[in-house]
């Protein structure tokens, strides 16, 4: 969506204030404790908690390849580098 303010403003058809997109925010840490009815510890667990990724992008879907294809749209995804990584569709 970004990318698209961006060629419209280009254009003059929006400001630039709608241009400027709000960056991803970081990962949250989350510590997690499983303890007993005494109180030990019996498993700790930490990790980064994404929170929801961002609004879906907006995809030109391409003339099918073929008679029957079927679109997959592209969604997001917890990348490896710990950040929303954006997966394009696809025809199958």
């Amino acid at each position: 969506m970004c990318r698209v303010l961006g060629v419209l403003a280009l254009l003059g058809m929006v400001s630039m204030a709608e241009v400027l997109c709000p960056p991803v925010p970081p990962p949250r840490v989350v510590d997690r404790d499983v303890v007993d009815q005494n109180g030990v510890v019996i498993e700790r667990d930490h990790y980064a908690d994404p929170g929801p990724p961002p609004p879906a992008r907006d995809e030109v879907v391409p003339v099918g390849p073929f008679v029957g294809a079927v679109w997959v749209g592209g969604h997001w995804f917890w990348g490896r580098g710990r950040r929303w990584v954006w997966v394009p569709g696809y025809w199958r």
